[in-house]
């Protein structure tokens, strides 16, 4: 993938005449736990907030318990959880 993707949005920060709002996803909660939880850990280290999308089929009561409680950990700001698709297919 060519690096020029994130070209506009880079010059649009960098003209911006104030601060610019930004968010973070996690789309793929439920597939690869170990990568999800140093993505979180890298998130509360820097004291940014998170959106993490939920695969409902994928999710295991583990994986949804630890989730629970980072919610619990960090601030209201920190981790919200969405669905992202019942499998996170086109058209689910």
């Amino acid at each position: 993938m060519s690096g020029t993707w994130l070209a506009p949005v880079a010059a649009a920060v960098a003209t911006a005449s104030g601060p610019v709002p930004w968010w973070f996803r996690d789309d793929d909660a439920g597939w690869d736990d170990d990568a999800l939880w140093a993505l979180l850990d890298v998130f509360e280290d820097a004291g940014v907030a998170v959106d993490v999308a939920a695969i409902p089929v994928a999710v295991t009561s583990s994986c949804a318990n630890r989730l629970a409680a980072c919610g619990r950990e960090i601030d209201d700001d920190g981790i919200d959880a969405v669905e992202t698709g019942t499998g996170h297919h086109p058209g689910e």
